[in-house]
Order: structure tokens, then C-alpha cells, then sequence
């Protein structure tokens, strides 16, 4: 599953006046995703969050829309977080953190 971000960086020219510059870069996000499963009325996911890899679920959410999954484009479903866990896949619960 190959993402593609674009991303608005601003750069000095060749004059030293700043400009707005584009760049593009592909991430395959599929060893991110740890668990993916349709449920009754939705689809479950277990995804990589935090600083180093961030997989949002509405990316995910966009390569259904675009595989063709009925209900997965853009405002035709609701995101709920059901949980954290640490690298070691122990639940931000346990350590006495409240997920809201």
C-alpha cells in the first residue's frame, strides 16, 4: 500500500528570496498497518502511531475509497479510538493513562 505525501516546503532561490517549493515522496505504509479486518458495520485497525510512523486512519480509509470499499470515501464514516499501546504492545490503560 503506497502512500504519497506532498509536502510545501519553503527554500531559498537562487536570488536568496524565499519561495514555495514542492516536494513528493512514496511510503509503502503496509508494515504499518498490524491489523485490518472488516467488523460488523466498519472496519477494524490496529495501526502504527506516534513520531516515527504515523499512519493515519483516514489514509487507510482513502485506499479502500480507492479499492472500492462501499462507505469508505471521504465523510461517509465515522473514526473512533478505541486504545494506545506502547512498542511493546502493552495498552496506555495499564500504565494508569486515560485514552478519551
Amino acid at each position: 500500500i503506497l502512500l504519497t505525501k506532498i509536502s510545501k516546503k519553503k527554500k531559498k532561490n537562487e536570488y536568496g528570496k524565499f519561495v514555495e517549493v514542492e516536494t513528493t515522496s512514496v511510503t509503502d505504509i503496509k508494515p504499518y498497518i498490524y491489523k485490518l479486518e472488516a467488523i460488523e458495520n466498519g472496519v477494524f485497525m490496529h495501526l502504527s502511531q506516534g513520531s516515527t510512523n504515523n499512519i493515519k486512519p483516514a489514509f487507510v480509509m482513502d485506499f479502500l475509497a480507492e479499492e472500492g470499499l462501499e462507505g469508505a470515501k471521504r465523510n461517509e464514516y465515522y473514526l473512533y479510538r478505541l486504545d494506545m499501546y506502547t512498542d511493546e504492545g502493552k495498552a496506555l490503560d495499564e500504565y494508569g493513562c486515560e485514552i478519551i
